[in-house]
Parts: structure tokens; C-alpha cells; sequence
């Protein structure tokens, strides 16, 4: 379940949020502490460089059903875009300038289709589809046609996956059993000639997985970062091994253990008061730089539990390997994993939003930009999609 969805339910009262691990009070008190305050946060262009607005193109004879769902992306010589509705997971593909080219669907039950969509990729010369079930579905690039499967796990839900090598990856997995102090582990190493899962040494209480249970972030050949949500740590993954990176601290205002295992019906008023900050547990890096997203720092005075847009949600951009810092408010899609290519980040804006972020100034300078781009819209339904560098 994605963030999005789950904090509009953690609001009306069933959301409970996760300790990140149940030894992290006594193994990260010499970490380096990463100090998050209100005066951190600065303007979208105040930190960002090189923005680019790209209009998706979509002739009025080719209209697509893009309902606002969260945005899967994969960017190689094309655009690669998919909603991930379970109606209708289709596959819809760009040039690099947005000009929209074609479109496919295997969504089904038999050989060769996915039941659902959670990623995509490119390996060599074909599209593969993750079902987010522990299957890969691969297509070939010239026609789509069904290339083979390829499957990781049997478990009933994967939400993140990295491929370590041929035969090694990272598996993200969803709460299953607990151990005797309710806790479960998150990341497991799977080896595809042994078939064998080893989990890796973090875990999390039960109800981790109704915020994200779990991301990674690659960023070099063979170093990792891992993060899930609530979590105080961020945690890299090297050689074979998990090391703690950095503790956040959140304004000195980080949630408190004790109330990390309250009964749910106190998290409605946790998050409507905005009384706490806390890591959401999304992780995204573009070269050197690390994205996650953060619940409070500062309230917002607009807060509406309808609209996720209003939330009080930070990005906050860490500069690896020396924890320098800047913080924005978060845009794009709250829900969506985002995108990275050649140390740039990518967010899919749909129509619904252009207008809001027009009329607040979100983006600054960059704004006649976005103007630009919306008037060579086809549709002014249509999407765009944001490029963009952080500076340091």
C-alpha cells in the first residue's frame, strides 16, 4: 500500500505507524545525526537547477485513459509510463521531447500477462513488467511481444525489489510473521541459483506496511541506501552487509516510541495535529543526492485530510557520503516511487495540479516554464513531466 493512500486511511483512523527496528535506541546512538529543522526548508528554486517541463504530447486521435493514479516511470532512449490501475495497466511510451508513440496491455490472467503492474524496466532489448507478486513478465521492445517470465519469490506481495547481480537481490517484504518482540524483517537477500532467502538484520513492528514498508535506493555499482517507514535510521547496504548511515532527527520532534505502538485510534489525531514528525520511508537517489519524504517539520495551515496536497510533506534532499541537507515541499504524486536518470529526478504532474502550483508560485522562477509547457499541451487533461537537479 502506498503512502498516499495509506495516510488518507491512517486520518479516519486505521493507519498505525512502525518502529523501525526494536534495537535502535541503543546501536545508532553514535551515528552522525542528521539534524532536520523549519529553517531548513527553502523554496523549490532556491534548490533546484537545471528544471525542465516536459508536455506529454498525445494527439487528439490517440487519447489515453489516464486516470490520476500513481505514476510508474522508466526512462532509458524512451519514456515508459503506466497508472498501475488494476483496470487498465497499460504501458504507454514517449520519445525523450514527451511526443506520445504507442501503447500496449497484457493485463490477464493467462500465459504471458500480469495481473497487476508495480515497475517497470528495460534489460537489453526488452520491457519487463515487476507484478509486484515476485514475477517478472518480460516483452520484447519491437512489438511487445511475450519474451518469457521470470520469477523471485512466491510471496503474495513484494513492494520493492534491486537486483543485486545475475543471481542476488534485494527483496522488500510485506508483514507476514512476527518474531517474539512483534517485530518482522523487511529486506531479504534472495539468490536465484540457490533459491534461497536470507533476511537482512533490520525489522519492524506490524503495521510498518501501512506506510511504505519498504524502499531502496541505488547508488553506485554495489552500494545501497534502505529505508522504510517511521524509521529513525537510514541504513546502507554494502559488500554483502547493512550498516546504519545516519539518524534523523526531525526538529528534535521525532515521533515517540512509546507512541509508534499506541492503538490506532490515537494516530488520527497524531497526524490532524500535525504533533510529530516522522520519514515516511520512501528513498530515491539521483547521483549523489537522496530524496525522502517527511511528514511535519512545519504545519501547514490548509491541512484537509481530503486532499493529500495539502499534507505537511517535506522532501528532503541528503548529499551522500557527507550528510549535508536541503528541504523543500514535496510535489508530484505523493503515492508514486518517482523517478531517477544521470543525477536528474523526474515526477509526473498531472492537470489536476497545474493549476494549484500556478497559483501558490510553487515553482518559483520556473513557473513561466511550466506555463510554456502547458500551452503546447494537446489536451490540457494531459500530463507533464518535471526534470530536475538539486544543487549543493
Amino acid at each position: 500500500m502506498n503512502f498516499k493512500k495509506t495516510l488518507l486511511i491512517a486520518v479516519v483512523g486505521i493507519c498505525f505507524l512502525g518502529l523501525n527496528s526494536c534495537g535502535e535506541n541503543t546501536a545508532t546512538q553514535q551515528l552522525p545525526e542528521l539534524k532536520i529543522t523549519p529553517k531548513d526548508i527553502l523554496t523549490f528554486d532556491q534548490i533546484a537547477s537545471e528544471v525542465e517541463f516536459i508536455p506529454m504530447i498525445i494527439p487528439k486521435e490517440s487519447p489515453l485513459k489516464l486516470l490520476p493514479f500513481d505514476p510508474i516511470l522508466f526512462i532509458s532512449d524512451k519514456i515508459y509510463f503506466s497508472t498501475g490501475d488494476y483496470n487498465d495497466a497499460s504501458v504507454h511510451v514517449f520519445d525523450l521531447d514527451g511526443k506520445y508513440q504507442r501503447s500496449f496491455n497484457r493485463q490477464g490472467g493467462g500465459p504471458g500477462e500480469y495481473r497487476e503492474l508495480s515497475a517497470l524496466e528495460v534489460w537489453g532489448n526488452d520491457l519487463v513488467v515487476w507484478d509486484g507478486f515476485g514475477t517478472f513478465y518480460q516483452y520484447s521492445l519491437e512489438d511487445f511481444s511475450f519474451v518469457k517470465t521470470f520469477k523471485v519469490s512466491e510471496r503474495k506481495y513484494i513492494p520493492d525489489y534491486q537486483k543485486l547481480d545475475d543471481n542476488k537481490w534485494i527483496l522488500v517484504f510485506d508483514i507476514e510473521d512476527l518474531d517474539h518482540e512483534g517485530y518482522y524483517p523487511v529486506f531479504h537477500l534472495y539468490d536465484s541459483i540457490t533459491k534461497t532467502v536470507q533476511p537482512l538484520p533490520i525489522k519492524a513492528p506490524a503495521l510498518t506496511s501501512d506506510l511504505t514498508e519498504g524502499m531502496i535506493a541505488k547508488l553506485g555499482e554495489e552500494l545501497y541506501l534502505l529505508n522504510f517507514g517511521a524509521s529513525d535510521t537510514l541504513y546502507r547496504f554494502q559488500d554483502g552487509k547493512v550498516l546504519p548511515w545516519v539518524k534523523l532527527n526531525l526538529d528534535n520532534n521525532n515521533l515517540p516510541e512509546n507512541d509508534k505502538q499506541q492503538p490506532e485510534e490515537t494516530i488520527e489525531n497524531l497526524l490532524m495535529q500535525q504533533r510529530y514528525n516522522f520519514n515516511i520511508g520512501a528513498i530515491l537517489a539521483a547521483g549523489n543526492t537522496v530524496r525522502i519524504p517527511v511528514f511535519g517539520l512545519k504545519k501547514v495551515q490548509d491541512f484537509d485530510p481530503d486532499n493529500v496536497g495539502s499534507f505537511p510533506i517535506y522532501d528532503v534532499y541528503v548529499n551522500y557520503p557527507n550528510p549535508e541537507v536541503k528541504v523543500s515541499r514535496a510535489f508530484g504524486n505523493f503515492g508514486g516511487k518517482g523517478f531517477s536518470k544521470d543525477g536528474y529526478f523526474y515526477e509526473w504532474l498531472y492537470a489536476e495540479y497545474f493549476m494549484a502550483y500556478l497559483e501558490s508560485g510553487f515553482f518559483g522562477k520556473f513557473t513561466a516554464d511550466l506555463e510554456n509547457a502547458m500551452e503546447k499541451l494537446v489536451d490540457q487533461e494531459d500530463p507533464i513531466l518535471v526534470k530536475y537537479k538539486v544543487r549543493f
